[in-house]
């Protein structure tokens, strides 16, 4: 009987370290995912800012809106890539924290 105890006991302690093990990887991913967020975030203001500035200097200058549009067709497409890569980005963080939060709930 005492021995059913102790090997019920330690069964607890190995379940029971696994799972703080999981918590603390689970817990580490996270902050590391909330500050690619704020990375992110910071990087689409600092786009929203960008876009603010252009617009601003196509409706105070539209006599060069036409030599902007010429030189900006390269820029919008690498806007357009940038912006995209950023959508796919904080989908793929949505995602991994999707999957942390699964994985607590889950212990």
């Amino acid at each position: 009987m005492h021995t059913e105890f102790l090997n019920g006991m330690t069964s607890f302690l190995s379940i029971y370290n696994d799972i703080e093990d999981k918590l603390r990887k689970t817990s580490s991913q996270l902050i590391e995912l909330q500050g690619k967020i704020q990375k992110l975030q910071q990087e689409n203001e600092a786009l929203k800012r960008q876009a603010a500035v252009m617009e601003k200097m196509r409706t105070e200058w539209p006599e060069t809106e036409e030599n902007i549009n010429t030189q900006s067709y390269t820029n919008h497409t690498k806007d357009n890539d940038t912006i995209y890569k950023i959508k796919e980005e904080i989908s793929e963080i949505v995602r991994e924290i999707d999957n942390c939060i699964g994985i607590l709930n889950a212990e």
